[in-house]
C-alpha cells in the first residue's frame, strides 16, 4: 500500500457485489477481552460494517471470514475530516467574529456558520470522500 503502514482486520462477508464486498466486523472495547466482561456495563461491542474491495478471481461467498487492509493513512485523513478541519473553522469563526467586535450572540453564530459550507461540500463530495477510503483483501 505505498510504502506505509497498514490497518489490517478480520471480519464475516455479509453480501457480495461484483467484487465490492460489504464486511462486517466487531469492534471490542479495551475490557471486552476481559473474564468478567459479560458481568460489566463497561464492556462494549459494536458492529460496523465496510466496504472491501476484492481482487479479480478471488473465491470468496458470503459468510466467509477474511483479512483486509487499508493504508494507516486513511486514519489520519478521517480524523483530520472529523474532527480538526470542522475545529479549525469554529475557531477561525470565533476568532474572526471577536476581531469584528460582534456581541457573544453573534459570535456564536460565527463561529458555526463556517460548519454549514463544509459538511454542504462533504455531502456533494460523499463520493469521491468514500473512494479514498477502502480497504483491499488481503494476498494469501
Amino acid at each position: 500500500m505505498r510504502g506505509s503502514s497498514v490497518i489490517e482486520h478480520q471480519g464475516t462477508v455479509v453480501s457480495k457485489d461484483g467484487n465490492l464486498l460489504k464486511v462486517e466486523i466487531i469492534s471490542v472495547s479495551a475490557c471486552g477481552s476481559c473474564s468478567a466482561a459479560h458481568l460489566c456495563s463497561a464492556a462494549e461491542k459494536k458492529s460496523k460494517v465496510v466496504d472491501v474491495i476484492s481482487a479479480a478471481g478471488e473465491d470468496i461467498s458470503v459468510g466467509d471470514v477474511i483479512t483486509f487492509v487499508g493504508d494507516e493513512s486513511m486514519g489520519v485523513k478521517a480524523v483530520a475530516i472529523a474532527y480538526v478541519l470542522p475545529l479549525l473553522l469554529i475557531v477561525a469563526g470565533l476568532l474572526a467574529a471577536k476581531a469584528a467586535g460582534l456581541s457573544d450572540a453573534w459570535c456564536a453564530v460565527a463561529a458555526v456558520a463556517p460548519l454549514i459550507p463544509f459538511y454542504a461540500g462533504l455531502y456533494l463530495l460523499r463520493g469521491m470522500v468514500d473512494n479514498s477510503f477502502k480497504f483491499k483483501t488481503k494476498n494469501l
